[in-house]
């Protein structure tokens, strides 16, 4: 299971769309190529051969349609990352440095309004983070101070009247901003927002 754990992040150099099918990766020395169906999708990535095979460079993941839902380049993400929706529109962005997100997390719905805003500094997360819903209003946010403790978290219905941040209604509209992307998931799990 850890050779496929990479398939929750995304990286930058992404393939041009419409093409991203006909194109395949180039595995680095040492490493084989596996591919695998499955009701997902079409995956492509890279192993280590040996007693417990370990992801080492590239990895793809395609919606049934065959656009790039996620592509990665190692286990341990470096550089500026994205992740797509089915239809081959953004669904998130942030650059990771040695596997810390570091500078603004964005997230996008499919019909490309925000799901997700945020910002890091070497995993910390920092300042204030909001989380809209699919019609793009602000329903949460939470306030994270230098140090990467949360001090304070806001939430609102669809009417904008303020709500409890634990209410079911606040904490359904947070899954749904995570579900969003991929790479809100992997970002928040590299970091001090989810210690």
């Amino acid at each position: 299971m850890s050779c496929r754990a990479p398939a929750l992040v995304a990286l930058a150099f992404a393939l041009p769309l419409g093409a991203a099918a006909e194109q395949a990766i180039t595995c680095p020395a040492g490493a084989a190529l596996i591919q695998m169906s499955n009701a997902r999708g079409r995956e492509q990535w890279c192993e280590r051969p040996g007693p417990s095979p370990v992801a080492h460079g590239p990895y793809l993941l395609f919606y049934a349609n065959d656009t790039v839902r996620v592509l990665n380049r190692d286990s341990v993400p470096d550089g500026d990352w994205r992740s797509f929706h089915p239809d081959g529109t953004p669904s998130g962005e942030v650059t990771f440095v040695a596997g810390k997100p570091t500078g603004m997390l964005l997230g996008w719905y499919q019909n490309g309004k925000a799901s997700f805003v945020g910002g890091f500094r070497d995993g910390v997360a920092i300042g204030v983070f909001e989380i809209f819903d699919a019609e793009g209003r602000l329903r949460m946010s939470v306030d994270y101070g230098a140090d990467g403790s949360g001090r304070r978290r806001s939430a609102w219905d669809a009417t904008s009247q303020a709500i409890d941040p634990g209410s079911a209604e606040a904490l359904a509209v947070r899954e749904r901003a995570l579900d969003s992307s991929p790479l809100i998931f992997k970002a928040l799990m590299s970091s001090s927002a989810m210690r």
